[in-house]
């Protein structure tokens, strides 16, 4: 799979490209990538940010069979909700970022013992009925629809050609942008393997370490006492600490996509310095 770009535009197997009228006349240079899921199906997700009547677009809607392009990187799209980036202090993030929109269902319903897409029955069509199989619960019972693994091989070999081609220094979840209404790309978004593609190019103030341990449970606070808010860290995800306290570490929930509001703290004794 061999994507390139070619007058800010992505090419390779599976590219469609169409245009969205919801996007900024300016030109821009990218430096951020801003990951969404679209919380639905692939044709009314992409018919939905080329209307006009929807006042918001992406730049990628990525399916596992198709992507299709509704603007070139080098113009913003109107994907990120807010106009400033709380945590970064950046100001009009719209027009200095690429906006992803990832194909699954999100956050799912438990009703009447099956799990259901919410946006179906929501929006007046059929009850859609996601198989267990296809499900991944959360700490607290949530249920997820699971990532296609092709969807993410695809999303990784295209971020690789975007940090090749852009000043790209950042990749944040919609939800760190926009946490009083946004919860995507949801808490089992692979960041690990995303954020390892930056190397070097992240931010020089963030303090990375690497864990060490099989797994590394991450909870709500500096204790065993504090209930887990995600499923365990793997051995070799990369996490960025904000503060220790007494061993225990309060980590960057942008690098783990902890819930919005949620802290995140690990055992300090399976951290290792980055490189």
């Amino acid at each position: 799979m061999s994507f390139s770009i070619e007058d800010h535009r992505l090419q390779g197997p599976g590219v469609i490209h169409l245009d969205t009228p919801n996007r900024y006349a300016s030109a821009m240079t990218p430096d951020v990538v801003v990951e969404h899921y679209t919380a639905g199906t692939t044709k009314p997700s992409v018919n939905w940010l080329i209307d006009p009547a929807a006042k918001a677009s992406a730049h990628l809607v990525i399916d596992g069979e198709k992507i299709f392009q509704l603007a070139p990187f080098n113009v913003g799209t109107w994907h990120a909700g807010v106009r400033k980036w709380s945590k970064r202090g950046r100001r009009g993030i719209n027009r200095r970022s690429i906006g992803i929109e990832h194909v699954n269902y999100g956050l799912l319903e438990r009703r009447g013992g099956k799990w259901h897409a919410w946006w179906s029955e929501h929006n007046g069509a059929k009850p859609f009925v996601v198989d267990d199989t296809d499900v991944v619960v959360d700490g607290t019972g949530n249920g997820w629809h699971a990532w296609n693994p092709t969807v993410i091989e695809q999303s990784l070999r295209i971020h690789e050609v975007l940090i090749a081609t852009y000043p790209i220094r950042e990749l944040a979840g919609h939800s760190a942008i926009d946490p009083d209404r946004k919860i995507d790309p949801g808490p089992f978004f692979p960041w690990h393997r995303f954020r390892s593609l930056l190397g070097a190019g992240r931010d020089d103030e963030d303090d990375r370490f690497i864990v060490t341990a099989s797994f590394l449970n991450v909870r709500s606070g500096p204790g065993t006492g504090f209930p887990t808010v995600r499923e365990p860290l793997d051995r070799g995800t990369v996490v960025v600490v904000l503060e220790c306290v007494d061993g225990w570490c309060r980590i960057d929930p942008d690098w783990t996509n902890v819930m919005p509001g949620d802290e995140a703290w690990v055992y300090g004794r399976y951290l290792t310095t980055a490189d």
